[in-house]
């Protein structure tokens, strides 16, 4: 494919199963840092990108676009409240008490991801249903489309809301 600055590759993904398979090895490739806007969740993925967080410093910009019930935030709490073991309970301590992990809840038509500042991953919306997933399109080393989507992150963050949880953690 070529766009205005470069050759680039892609991929699409017409099911929901491949496209979680693309995000956890798009995550595991991250490095640096990932800006994730999602109306999703897998508990491989998030296990995954907590581990990325606390143990590789990866930084994380996070946009929950989940109903309230299972928000990204109630989830943390859960584990602080009543932890599996005592590895996840440090971890997930670690993580909202960490610089490198900006939560925010924001109401969100579509999910997307941004790694390390050249790869983006994308669902489209299916404006007959607009909650089911319909499609996801990668776009590898295209640094220009994704800063173009940090760009739409942080017009949405913006109008999104920190998390209470995170709030009470940094007012300590």
């Amino acid at each position: 494919v070529v766009n205005g600055t470069h050759l680039s590759g892609f991929s699409v993904i017409k099911d929901y199963n491949k496209l979680v398979l693309e995000v956890t090895k798009l995550m595991e490739s991250a490095q640096k840092e990932v800006y994730l806007a999602t109306r999703y969740h897998d508990p491989h993925f998030s296990k995954l990108m907590f581990h990325k967080i606390a143990n590789e410093g990866l930084m994380m910009h996070m946009l929950d676009g989940l109903p309230d019930q299972i928000s990204v935030e109630n989830r943390l709490n859960a584990i602080l409240r009543v932890p599996p073991n005592r590895e996840t309970f440090e971890m997930v301590n670690k993580i909202v008490r960490s610089n490198r992990f900006d939560l925010r809840k924001a109401k969100l038509s579509s999910s997307f991801m941004v790694v390390d500042g050249t790869t983006v991953c994308y669902e489209t919306t299916d404006y007959i249903n607009p909650e089911q997933f319909t499609l996801a399109i990668s776009h590898y080393d295209d640094p220009y489309l994704a800063q173009r989507f940090i760009s739409y992150y942080q017009t949405l963050a913006k109008n999104a809301q920190a998390p209470q949880l995170i709030e009470s953690v940094s007012k300590r």
